[in-house]
């Protein structure tokens, strides 16, 4: 699996969320349903096993992404502005303070009354979403931006 840091967008990034990701699959040495329950995340450091967080999950099926939602971090925030006079137009600085790359998501519900332009070629198409993933280096920032479409569906 992989540890991402996502952020829900609705108009603007939500907090970034701390989630292990993975695959349910025999080949990833999985591949029988796993019932819905807590799962418990540690990661190895430098003074022994230190706990991450817990979660839970639904049901999940052979085959089926899994996403364990852990914490909200300290250590990858977001930030959004808005330019004078560009009130739909958003610029999203993504900022990375640990010492290597994670991996971000933005991941943008479809919605009827409201859309994006802009953004970056790439998106990942999931069912009522597209995400937009990248990997910001090590004490960095990545920047993404986009305007916000307004619909007329009466």
């Amino acid at each position: 699996g992989e540890v991402i840091y996502r952020s829900i967008v609705y108009n603007e990034p939500e907090t970034p969320q701390l989630l292990f990701r993975f695959r349910n699959r025999k080949a990833d040495g999985m591949g029988d349903p796993l019932p819905a329950g807590k799962a418990v995340l540690y990661q190895m450091g430098r003074y022994g096993r230190t706990l991450i967080g817990e979660a839970t999950t639904g049901d999940k099926a052979v085959d089926e992404d899994v996403d364990l939602v852990f914490a909200y971090p300290d250590d990858v925030t977001v930030r959004t502005e808005t330019p004078e006079g560009q009130d739909n137009k958003r610029i999203v600085t993504i900022r990375n303070a640990t010492p290597y790359p994670v991996i971000y998501e933005a991941e943008f519900p479809t919605r009827s009354y409201s859309g994006y332009t802009g953004l970056p070629k790439g998106l990942i198409r999931k069912p009522g979403k597209r995400v937009w993933r990248t990997t910001v280096p090590a004490e960095g920032t990545t920047v993404l931006t986009y305007d916000i479409v307004e619909t007329d569906n009466d």
